[in-house]
């Protein structure tokens, strides 16, 4: 048993590497340029070059690569281009919208997925209680405050 754990612990290190890898790269290659989205089209080749230099787009494919695989492990997801924020503050600000609509959206589904509304009924309501954080369930069974 502790083999088959391994060796699925490598298959899925290999499958987050190599996805990564072709997630940077077909960003990296696809049409348009941060430096220019970002600007003015009128803006000069010299301020468009700074940015670059500052984003380390100027550097190779590869480095640029390690770069992000050495910033990712120590925490640092980078600034977002569209908002200037840390991209960690983004996914904090809008996490509770984004489990909001998947909540929603898993109610719906439960409900039109199945032929019968009591059916349906039951299985939002299993999801529901399956989705309930457990220190939230200790709490109210007695288990002290959450």
């Amino acid at each position: 048993m502790l083999s088959y754990i391994a060796r699925r612990a490598v298959y899925t290190l290999v499958v987050l590497i190599c996805a990564s890898i072709a997630i940077f790269w077909g960003l990296r290659v696809a049409p348009g340029d941060p430096a220019s989205t970002l600007f003015n089209p009128l803006a000069s080749a010299q301020a468009k070059n700074e940015l670059r230099h500052k984003f380390g787009l100027d550097k190779p494919i590869v480095v640029q690569y390690f770069d992000f695989m050495g910033r990712l492990f120590r925490g640092d997801l980078g600034t977002s281009l569209r908002t200037r924020h840390t991209v960690t503050n983004d996914l904090g600000h809008f996490a509770p919208a984004t489990i909001e609509l998947a909540l929603a959206a898993a109610v719906l589904a439960g409900l039109l997925a199945t032929n019968s509304t009591a059916v349906g009924m039951a299985a939002v309501a299993g999801l529901a209680i399956v989705a309930l954080p457990l220190h939230y369930v200790r709490w109210r069974h007695g288990g002290g405050e959450p």
